[in-house]
């Protein structure tokens, strides 16, 4: 069972920057092409905003939204990656808890 699960499969990209706390500029690497993606969280971020690091993008199909893309998650020097939606832990939890996926929440 996936744990977390996306409408699309994830596009792969490499963050160049974040401003205005919400924004972040984003090469598509299928494409080359210069994104801006929505950054789904407040916090500083500071220890995971490293430019030219891989990152993950979802996609939406919405025409309302604003931004075309969400940033995901950025990659860690170790090579693993970190969440940056801060919406995606709540949906996270809830599966688990509803699958009954950890023993002391039965």
């Amino acid at each position: 069972m996936r744990i977390i699960e996306f409408n699309k499969p994830l596009i792969n990209g490499i963050f160049i920057r974040r401003y205005k706390r919400f924004f972040a500029d984003c090469v598509l690497m299928d494409s080359n092409e210069t994104v801006v993606a929505h950054v789904a969280n407040t916090g500083s971020l500071k220890s995971c905003l490293n430019p030219q690091i891989n990152c993950l993008l979802s996609e939406s199909e919405n025409p309302e939204r604003k931004l075309k893309f969400s940033l995901e998650a950025l990659q860690t020097p170790s090579g693993g990656f970190v969440g940056i939606n801060t919406a995606i832990p709540n949906k996270v939890v809830r599966k688990l808890f509803e699958n009954k996926l950890i023993d002391h929440w039965k």
